[in-house]
């Protein structure tokens, strides 16, 4: 049963199937959701990664120069629930607490949506069978400081999957994008290459092809990999070059207490205490 597909299962078996990555997807969700139902307070819940994050987006938009270290994929994500939030004028002058909320639980809706469709895709594929699934639901069990990677490798894990199952080779346009990919959780996090990095040997390294076009495909895949990697350090820095070379060269820095003015033209202070190498255990702002 666990190398059949759901289409070789029978009606009552692949409900059953569904019903398990329904629960999965709940499983996964179920921080995001219960946040929402509780109306928790994401500044007890999670205040130095998401002072770290909000504030990084903040001082961006502000002008400012700085480095993020990690992250630079997540930071496109939080540029655009930042700006979307602002869009409105009763948030982006409203109280500070309750952007923070909006934009942690904006945030964590999206990467918890993004899981549920790869679910979804995987549910729907003709090629995974039930062991497949069950991978996938394992692998979205796992724990990550960076909520995106966890995300990042469930999506690696599914394509691998379609790659390692299909009889077709992959198609040139198909090796650069799979590099994009690469690229993208690169900048995430560095060592994400190690993890995605995988979906580009069955691409590449395929015995029916000739040393000459197994050549062309790594670069063809490289090329991807590193424009991407690239154009998301400068969608991080609003598209400013010479902002991405300052932030991401050794005179980039991340200074503990900074004053600073909001888009809107309301100022406010925000004082971080216990600095570590890591990020902020703890802080406290005010808007005056």
């Amino acid at each position: 049963m666990l190398l059949n597909t759901l289409s070789d299962l029978t009606p009552g078996a692949r409900r059953c199937a569904w019903a398990a990555m329904s629960f999965a997807a709940l499983l996964f969700c179920m921080p995001f959701v219960l946040c929402l139902l509780l109306n928790a307070g994401f500044l007890s819940l999670a205040n130095e990664p998401l002072a770290y994050r909000f504030f990084y987006s903040e001082r961006i938009f502000s002008g400012e120069t700085l480095a993020v270290g990690v992250g630079y994929s997540i930071s496109i994500l939080h540029h655009v629930v930042y700006a979307g939030i602002h869009l409105f004028p009763a948030v982006a002058d409203g109280a500070l607490e309750t952007r923070l909320d909006l934009f942690a639980l904006t945030t964590n809706g999206l990467l918890s949506a993004l899981l549920c469709a790869i679910f979804l895709l995987a549910m729907r594929s003709t090629r995974l069978r039930v062991i497949d699934l069950a991978l996938l639901v394992l692998a979205a069990m796992m724990a990550d400081y960076h909520f995106l990677n966890v995300v990042l490798c469930v999506a690696t894990l599914f394509i691998f999957q379609q790659i390692w199952q299909r009889k077709e080779a992959v198609r040139g346009a198909e090796v650069i994008l799979l590099g994009v990919f690469v690229g993208l959780a690169m900048a995430n996090k560095i060592t994400m290459l190690v993890v995605t990095g995988v979906i580009l040997v069955p691409a590449v390294l395929t015995q029916s092809l000739s040393w000459r076009e197994m050549s062309i495909r790594s670069v063809l895949a490289g090329t991807g990999l590193i424009v991407a990697f690239f154009a998301v350090h400068l969608a991080s820095y609003l598209g400013s070059v010479s902002k991405m070379r300052a932030g991401c060269g050794p005179g980039g820095h991340l200074p503990q207490t900074q004053v600073r003015n909001r888009p809107s033209g309301t100022k406010y202070s925000v004082d971080f205490s216990q600095g570590t190498t890591t990020g902020f255990s703890s802080f406290s702002a005010s808007a005056y």
